[in-house]
């Protein structure tokens, strides 16, 4: 098996691989359709998704709401890392506070930054697959891979996610296109979104830069220099910029990992800790490996290791690696380091399933032999098709257990979630209702109830003023409502929050929510909703 080194030149260019004379190539048609097919393939899984990509619940208490939040405690004169725990870059918060100034902070221009993100990331596949190739075989491996291909599923990319999606992507093409100082500046920028891959594929790109150059007769420093200096100018006037807008403690501790890291060992992240319940969850039978994302995710990570070891080898015997080869072995050795360094609970693989997608395309194209080139793409499109099966059945049940309505801000959540809901709307009316959740988004639409000046309430995250910031509003608040879909981890274990707790005389506990109040009619109005009861 051999990886070749580049696809086509242009679209209607000369093949520099045999494999790539084939009729696979829509000829005359390429300049069209195969844009349309990723287009296709991107708009219906938008349209099917629209639940999960509009849920209150994600916008009120979860990720996307968190980073409208932080936005908030900004304008507070509050500073990430310094008066609340923060662990990722500031690059993205800036962003979005400029966005957010201009549009709103409301659900629909966050929204708006999905529809972005997915436009650049259809325009990344369909530059990759010009460049490798736009068969009818890597369309069907796209199709099989769809639901790895492009993060929407199970909830949308926030702001600082998808901006580092789009750095790692567009790096990677710029590696492909063997321009590697732009590869590099795109890469150092995206380590200012999340502090994570972004870095590792700096200090790749960085190597392969440094190895070239070695390999030059007549090198000087002052060519290497040249070619590091766009990265290098970039990346201190991106600090520059944040440190005039945050201070430069904040901006010094959104550089590096070590915040990450502390709530990962809090968390027990890892591929063989939290992780596990993705690749290898309890009482696990075969269906789950062929029905769910878990079975082609393993598979596609064996396929893509296969390739870069090619890839590799033939490094080693030639000393040369360029143009698609070298794509496939950066995008494998990414792939490892998120597996093995950066990977954190069950779900987190969805982040960066873009890249072991994209360096299985590659690989796949690359492929000199005919038959097995065909034959491969074939099996990753109906595995693919059929790991789908269980993500498309809960989906399509999303549709019939779940509505909007005014109380949601015209979002979609669960018919049962409602009326839970609704009741606690009611209690803000007139008294001092404090939110206990995972993340805090909800003052967006309910600016009456209290959420804590915390970006997520996770264990190694908040600090100390943090802390005691929410046992005083617990302690000062008439009602105080923990959500209970996500983690409750760090709120059920602290002392603090839970002494305060106990000092109201009532709890009623529902299927989405716990409420303490120490208002005996509130108690009784709560348990007029079926799905309240007194504990």
């Amino acid at each position: 098996m051999e990886i070749s080194d580049c696809g086509h030149k242009s679209l209607g260019g000369k093949s520099e691989s045999p494999g790539h004379t084939e009729n696979l190539i829509l000829k005359p048609m390429q300049n069209w359709l195969f844009p349309l097919g990723l287009t296709l393939i991107v708009a219906l899984r938008v349209v099917f998704l629209l639940p999960s990509e509009l849920d209150f619940r994600n916008f009120a208490f979860r990720d996307l709401g968190s980073f409208q939040h932080v936005d908030r405690l900004i304008g507070l004169g509050l500073r990430p890392g310094v008066d609340f725990g923060f662990t990722y870059g500031l690059l993205p918060v800036l962003l979005q506070h400029v966005y957010f100034a201009i549009f709103g902070a409301s659900q629909w221009p966050t929204f708006g930054l999905l529809v972005i993100y997915l436009l650049a990331m259809l325009t990344f596949w369909t530059l990759l697959c010009w460049d490798i190739g736009p068969s009818f075989a890597n369309l069907g491996v796209l199709l099989g891979l769809s639901s790895l291909m492009i993060f929407i599923d199970p909830w949308p990319p926030t702001p600082a996610h998808a901006l580092m999606e789009l750095s790692l992507a567009f790096s990677l093409y710029f590696v492909l296109k063997q321009r590697l100082s732009l590869a590099l500046l795109i890469a150092a920028l995206g380590a200012m979104t999340i502090p994570s891959l972004p870095i590792a594929l700096t200090g790749l790109i960085t190597l392969v830069i440094v190895w070239k150059w070695w390999r030059i007769p007549g090198r000087t420093v002052r060519g290497l220099a040249a070619q590091l200096a766009p990265a290098a100018a970039g990346y201190a006037g991106a600090v520059l910029l944040m440190a005039a807008f945050f201070g430069w403690r904040p901006v010094l501790q959104s550089l590096f990992p070590l915040g990450g890291a502390r709530v990962y060992r809090a968390m027990h992240f890892g591929i063989f800790g939290q992780g596990r319940f993705f690749w290898h969850p309890p009482d696990v039978h075969l269906s789950y490996y062929l029905l769910t994302t878990a079975g082609i995710w393993l598979f596609c990570s064996g396929l893509l290791l296969v390739f870069g070891c090619v890839g590799m080898v033939r490094f080693a015997r030639t000393g040369n690696l360029r143009g698609q080869a070298l794509f496939v072995v950066v995008c494998c050795a990414l792939h490892l380091v998120f597996v093995f360094v950066a990977f954190g609970n069950y779900l987190s693989y969805v982040y960066y399933s873009f890249l072991l997608t994209a360096g299985v395309v590659a690989g796949v194209s690359g492929l000199n032999d005919r038959r097995l080139r065909i034959g491969l793409s074939c099996f990753l499109l109906c595995f693919g098709l059929l790991s789908q099966v269980t993500g498309v059945r809960a989906e399509r049940e999303l549709w019939k257990t779940e509505s909007v309505s005014p109380a949601t801000a015209s979002l979609y959540a669960p018919d049962d979630f409602q009326p839970e809901w609704n009741s606690v709307l009611s209690l803000a009316g007139n008294q001092r209702v404090f939110l206990l959740a995972y993340g805090a988004g909800v003052e967006f639409y309910y600016p009456e109830i209290g959420t804590a000046q915390s970006w997520f309430l996770m264990p190694g995250l908040l600090l100390p003023q943090e802390d005691s910031y929410v046992a005083q509003q617990i302690r000062s608040s008439d009602v105080v409502v923990e959500e209970l879909e996500v983690t409750t981890r760090y709120i059920d274990q602290n002392r603090e929050w839970q002494a305060a707790l106990k000092e109201f005389p009532m709890r009623i506990s529902g299927r989405y929510f716990r409420v303490w109040t120490k208002d005996r009619a509130a108690e009784s109005e709560l348990l007029k909703t079926a799905t309240f009861s007194s504990k």
